[in-house]
């Protein structure tokens, strides 16, 4: 008996030792797009005052109720085109003293905020159309922006980040021209010029997919203010179902179910056809996809095995837990079709459990207003997907 308590005394004594994990800076969150990501156009050119009204933006996703929710932290997107071309600053005029003011409102609510900027989206513009070269005009410029975001944000109080570009680059290592890891280390070189202690994340190549990050360079990751930006959308067909943005197909699958329940196949197949309008080697592609996606067989236990390889990288680079951030990641319901709560809730339960389980932060794309929300349609949160985060309705 007196050896079985020294052996416990001594286990307890070497758990006591062990440090605790500590909590990432930005643990449960949500993004705020239509805030920011979608500036006003008048006559294909961007409006005097491209952002009207962001404090309305923040009250229509009713950030007042996200604290007693569960969330810790919004993301604010910010689409920079407006200022890229700004004679006199007389767009940046009218977005500096509303963006602070919404930036203190949140920290009000107990809410930190991740400030991430996007490249021009207008005219089809994409992320690379700036990579023009670490002297091109097209970066300099936007590089003069980012460090102009980053001043301002300097000596704001409470948990601020800042990303300087979302989803860079589609190649996870581009072939031919400089990589975005290139530029990315000049931008942060910018942000630390201007706020040295101001938080900020790095990301990768592939849209921000687990797979661009090998290219992040060590020096990048050895500050303790630099955090790691990752997105989530796996498996693409599911998250995207029904999308007419993204691939050719996407359009023609809907009702894809997670966990890949097999009885849903033929269903889905049969869907693919009605709405592939007679168009029938689309019809063919979409259901080979379709195919695919249940002989794959997607379940929580597949989703967790996307994380293994994220997992592996951190340890190898030796990032504390707390610095990675999924700072996006969502599925959408499919238009036309009753939102499979179940589906979408066990995606989202799945991702978020691995998430918190290696003691990383999280980010959906958006709470509500839109197909990839978790709302009621009501002005509430659906339950389903409440618990589904282990978040609380307010």
């Amino acid at each position: 008996m007196v050896i079985r308590v020294l052996a416990l005394v001594v286990a307890l004594f070497a758990l006591a030792l062990v440090p605790a994990q500590a909590e990432p800076l930005f643990g449960k969150g949500a993004g705020l797009p239509d805030i920011y990501l979608f500036p006003r156009v008048v006559d294909g050119a961007y409006a005097a005052e491209p952002y009207p009204d962001p404090d309305g933006g923040a009250n229509a996703y009713r950030t007042s109720t996200f604290a007693a929710t569960g969330f810790d932290h919004v993301r604010l997107t910010i689409d920079l085109g407006p200022f890229l071309d700004d004679p006199g600053s007389a767009r940046w005029a009218t977005f500096r003293d509303p963006f602070l003011a919404l930036i203190d409102r949140f920290r009000r609510e107990k809410l930190g905020v991740i400030v991430t900027l996007t490249a021009p989206g207008l005219n089809g513009q994409i992320p690379e159309d700036q990579l023009d070269g670490l002297e091109g005009p097209r970066f300099k410029r936007y590089t003069e922006v980012v460090g102009r975001v980053a001043r301002i944000l300097k000596n704001r109080r409470g948990r601020i980040a800042l990303e300087a570009m979302n989803e860079p680059q589609q190649a996870c290592v581009a072939e031919g021209k400089l990589d975005w890891t290139a530029y990315q280390e000049r931008l942060v070189a910018r942000i630390r010029t201007e706020a040295p202690d101001l938080l900020l994340f790095v990301t990768g190549g592939c849209w921000s997919k687990i797979e661009g990050l090998g290219g992040v360079g060590d020096a990048l990751l050895a500050d303790p203010k630099t955090l790691v930006s990752v997105h989530f959308y796996e498996p693409f067909l599911f998250t995207h179902q029904g999308s007419t943005w993204t691939l050719p197909i996407m359009p023609l699958i809907a009702g894809l179910p997670f966990p890949a329940a097999p009885d849903r196949l033929d269903v889905v197949l049969a869907r693919a056809v009605e709405r592939g309008l007679g168009r029938p080697a689309l019809i063919l592609e979409a259901q080979a996809a379709i195919r695919y996606y249940f002989v794959e067989k997607w379940d929580a236990t597949k989703v967790r095995m996307q994380f293994d390889a994220l997992e592996r990288w951190r340890r190898g680079r030796n990032i504390p837990p707390e610095r990675i951030v999924l700072t996006e990641f969502g599925a959408s319901k499919a238009d036309g079709l009753a939102d499979d709560v179940a589906s979408r809730a066990a995606w989202l339960e799945a991702v978020t459990r691995v998430v918190e389980t290696r003691g990383w932060g999280w980010t959906l794309w958006v709470p509500s207003r839109g197909p990839y929300g978790v709302d009621d349609g009501q002005g509430g949160y659906d339950p389903r997907f409440l618990n589904a985060l282990r978040l609380s309705a307010p």
